[in-house]
Order: C-alpha cells, then sequence, then structure tokens
C-alpha cells in the first residue's frame, strides 16, 4: 500500500478544499488563513508528486499523464464533475428557497433527472457498442449538459417548476452519454494491467472536481446573495446571509413571526420574502452560468481526445495479445500500444 502517497494526497485536497469552502465566509479571500491554506495545499502536493516518484506501485501512478487519452479524459472529467455537482447542488436550493417547494416535492421533482441519466447512458452504451466510435458522442453529451446548464443559468423568481425540470433533463441526458462513455474510453486506451487504477483515477478527478465545484459556487452564491440582500436585509435581518433560512415552512414560519413581532411599520414580511427569493435566485442564475462555461471548456478539451479503435475478445485474449508488446512503462503507456489491439467489429463486445 502506498501509505505515504495517500497521506500527502489528503493533505493537498483537504486544505484546499477548505481554502475554497471558507474563502468569501469565513475569511477574506486575501486573508492570511486562506493564503496559508492553499500555500500548504501547494506544499503538500509537490511533496505528493515527490513521493509518487519514489513508490515501487504508486497509489496514482504520474507516468498515467503521458497517455493522451487518460489525459484528456482525466482533464474534461474534473470539469465535467465541476458542473454536475453543481447541478445537484444548487437546484434543489432552487427549487425549496426560491420556488417554496418541500423537500419531498423536490425529491419527485428530480426523478426525470435521474431517468434521463439512466435513459441516456443505455442509449450510449449500445451506439458505442454497435458503430465503435465514441468521441462524437462525448461531444454531443458535453454539449447537451452545457447547454442544460446555460439555460438554468436564465432562472429569475417567475420561474416555474417545468422550466427547471425540463433544464436538468436536457443537462441530466447529456451527464448520462458522458461519464460512463469516458470510463469505456479510458479502459480502451490502457493495458490490462492498468485499468484499475485509471478508471479510479479518472473517477477521483471527476469527484474533485465535483467537491471543489461546491465548495466555489457556494461561496460565490452566498457572497453575491448578501450583495443582493443590501436593500432588505434591515427588513428581515434574520435571512441576511443564510438561505437555508428560505428552505422550509417552519423556519419561513419562525421569521414571520419573529419578524412580526418587531414591526416598525416597515414593508410587509411577504415584500422582503419576495426580495430575499428574488436575490437568491439572482445568486443562483450566476453560478449555473459558471457552470456553463466550466462545462464548455470540457467541451473544447474533449476535441483533443484521440479516436481510438475498441478492443473486441475477452480481457485473456487481449493480455496475450499484448504479452510480448509491452517491455517497460513507455511503451505500456503510448498510444501505439493502446491501437494495437485488434479493432472491434461493430457490435463488438465492450468490457470494463
Amino acid at each position: 500500500l502506498d501509505v505515504a502517497g495517500a497521506a500527502a494526497l489528503a493533505g493537498a485536497l483537504v486544505p484546499l478544499l477548505l481554502a475554497l469552502t471558507w474563502a468569501g465566509d469565513r475569511f477574506e479571500w486575501a486573508s492570511p488563513a486562506i493564503g496559508g491554506l492553499f500555500a500548504l495545499a501547494a506544499t503538500m502536493s509537490a511533496v505528493f508528486v515527490w513521493v509518487e516518484r519514489r513508490a515501487p506501485d504508486p497509489i496514482l501512478p504520474l507516468s498515467l499523464a503521458r497517455n493522451r487519452t487518460f489525459a484528456v479524459t482525466a482533464v474534461a472529467g474534473f470539469l465535467v464533475g465541476f458542473g454536475m455537482f453543481t447541478m445537484f447542488t444548487m437546484v434543489p436550493l432552487f427549487l425549496q428557497g426560491v420556488r417554496g417547494v418541500s423537500a419531498s416535492e423536490t425529491g419527485r421533482l428530480l426523478t426525470p433527472l435521474t431517468l434521463a441519466i439512466v435513459a441516456s447512458s443505455a442509449l450510449a452504451g449500445q451506439i458505442v457498442s454497435r458503430t465503435g466510435r465514441y468521441r462524437l458522442l462525448i461531444l454531443a453529451g458535453i454539449g447537451a449538459m452545457a447547454g442544460g446548464l446555460a439555460v438554468l443559468g436564465t432562472v429569475d423568481g417567475s420561474t416555474s417548476r417545468g422550466e427547471v425540470v425540463r433544464d436538468v433533463m436536457l443537462a441530466g441526458a447529456g451527464l448520462g452519454v458522458t461519464l460512463p462513455t469516458f470510463t469505456v474510453v479510458v479502459q480502451n486506451a490502457l493495458p490490462p494491467q492498468l485499468i484499475g487504477v485509471s478508471t479510479a483515477s479518472v473517477q477521483f478527478f471527476r469527484s474533485v472536481g465535483g467537491v471543489t465545484g461546491v465548495a466555489i459556487t457556494t461561496s460565490l452564491m452566498l457572497g453575491r446573495f448578501r450583495g443582493g440582500l443590501v436593500g432588505s436585509a434591515a427588513d428581515v435581518p434574520a435571512i441576511a446571509g443564510d438561505p437555508n433560512k428560505l428552505l422550509n415552512e417552519s423556519t419561513l414560519d419562525e421569521l414571520r413571526a419573529s419578524y412580526e413581532a418587531g414591526a416598525t411599520g416597515g414593508v410587509p414580511f411577504e415584500v422582503a420574502l419576495a426580495a430575499a427569493r428574488d436575490a437568491l435566485a439572482d445568486a443562483m442564475s450566476s453560478v449555473f452560468l459558471i457552470a456553463a462555461v466550466v462545462v464548455t471548456i470540457a467541451f473544447v478539451a474533449t476535441l483533443l481526445l484521440p479516436e481510438l479503435a475498441l478492443r473486441g475478445g475477452s480481457p485473456a485474449e487481449w493480455r496475450r495479445h499484448t504479452a510480448g508488446d509491452a517491455s517497460g512503462d513507455e511503451a505500456t503507456l503510448s498510444e501505439t500500444a493502446s491501437t494495437s489491439a485488434e479493432p472491434a467489429a461493430h457490435g463488438g463486445e465492450l468490457h470494463g
């Protein structure tokens, strides 16, 4: 076990995520605390690279980066994860905080998102199996996801539930096409002995992108929300800076009672509440647009993805076929070795 590598990786990620989460909320971006966390993350990243270069069995082989398919998939997966987790986090907050939907009703409204992901994933698998092509399919999926997020970026206080469901279904259909196809692509591009670590690494980058995305977009959303409340925070001070106060009826009832008990002739509670919801909708539309831009960058990165012939036969046959082809890391990680597999006939079996 590469214990030192795992520890160094955790030592790099934890301060990075804490810095992204706390910046603009608990601390200013330029504060010593945030600067120290970023410095610690950078230092531990350097330590991680140093450890992995010397580890006999590294948790993340740095030599994988020499494979263009893996490198593009890891970068694009990170960016897609950014957009995916932003959508999963912010859409329920919009439905509950802006539209006043209950938590259980929010779950029902997001069921079509799950169905879109499952259906498009199954369809993508059939297309790749029958055609042996994947690059255009991935580009179409990322494009659909970026389009769904871009439309979500137009939400405001008048956006209906049906419009939100329509937009997340479009993004979900693109997501369902993209994620499993990326997995097949990276498994196809590397020899069998590296399939496990490469698959896990791509999923790791996707997860890190998701957590990073949630940390950044939540921080930006809170900052914009508080800025939008400058004119109405004095009317409902309990809401200021905390959109969670808008999420359920019981909390709103407490706010309403507190506001009415201390009212001194100000605007009615419902007017102040509508202003707070409008501020939250404006803040959330901005982060959806940011997520759409990030996913668009993933689309551009995917243009560099090579289209390799898909393997046919079983993993055992592939191992026998490549037994004498790779004599070292350089050979096993080259695209030449990746394309030396027997091309899969249309309708051939995909493994992984």
